[in-house]
């Protein structure tokens, strides 16, 4: 069970809340906040102060927007991200306190409000961080090489984000294993078509595309698409393996009947090189 923000915190968030300047007019609804009271709140606090505040575990997973009307504790998120922009750009002081204690939602406004080495420094504490969205915004910054923790992340979206920095053709190896379906799909692609993991795949689906077909269901269109790639990347000496897969999906038997066309040719092509 979370426990309740401390004394220091309720009176913070009430400061941040008497920043509040909202307005209303038929649908739309709009909350702003005083730029002056929004920095009294932050400078205002003295550095164990704030300290206590910033690096405080209240803030992990605290919602960074609300489109609620309802005043409570929990919907001032755009007023904490709006304080940390504006204390980073005044005061070096404070801007320095918050890159070495903040945490959650505190740490995310501080890296999306450095540069450079400050929001280096800051993506490095983020990596331990207990908030994935801090994790995520490290995993966007920091050089590929100092993401590779990234890859292992428990957060998909953590792990998607390496992913695209690295490239997949260059983590394969490492995320066929991974517990996401998609993610774990398209690194056995990348494999070599021989890896024991490939063929492994090439089964697993086999044996539930023909029990949907058995049982007169439709296979889904990813499994389909995903065993027809994987077989059309195995060598053409093994196709013949897979002829009782053609009827499985019409994308399936165009390529199982495509390699067997031109596995002839290929043999040629192979035995003219040996000559030559």
């Amino acid at each position: 069970m979370a426990k309740s923000p401390s004394k220091l915190i309720i009176n913070f968030l009430k400061d941040l809340d008497s920043a509040k300047e909202s307005s209303a007019g038929g649908s739309r609804y709009y909350i702003g906040y005083n730029k002056d009271k929004l920095v009294s709140a932050i400078l205002g606090l003295d550095s164990k102060a704030l300290k206590g505040i910033v690096k405080d575990s209240h803030w992990d997973r605290y919602p960074t927007y609300s489109n609620s009307r309802q005043a409570d504790m929990r919907h001032l998120g755009p007023a904490i991200l709006r304080a940390v922009n504006l204390a980073c750009r005044i005061s070096t002081t404070t801007k320095e306190i918050l890159i070495s204690n903040s945490a959650g939602i505190f740490l995310i406004g501080t890296i999306e409000s450095t540069y450079g080495s400050d929001k280096i420094k800051a993506c490095r504490r983020a990596i331990k961080s207990k908030d994935q969205r801090a994790r995520l915004r490290a995993s966007r910054e920091l050089p590929v090489s100092a993401i590779k923790w990234a890859l292992t992340d428990k957060a998909y979206s953590v792990r998607n984000m390496a992913i695209k920095r690295f490239g997949m053709a260059n983590c394969a190896n490492l995320m066929a294993d991974d517990s996401d379906s998609w993610i774990r799909g398209e690194a056995i692609k990348n494999l070599s078509p021989t890896d024991d993991r490939v063929v492994a795949e090439i089964e697993r689906l086999s044996e539930e595309l023909t029990s949907m077909v058995e049982r007169g269901s439709r296979p889904g269109w990813h499994s389909g698409y995903q065993l027809a790639h994987l077989v059309g990347l195995q060598p053409s000496d093994r196709i013949p393996y897979y002829l009782n897969l053609s009827t499985i999906s019409e994308e399936l038997g165009e390529i199982i009947g495509l390699k067997l066309d031109h596995w002839g040719s290929i043999q040629n092509d192979k035995q003219g090189s040996e000559v030559g």
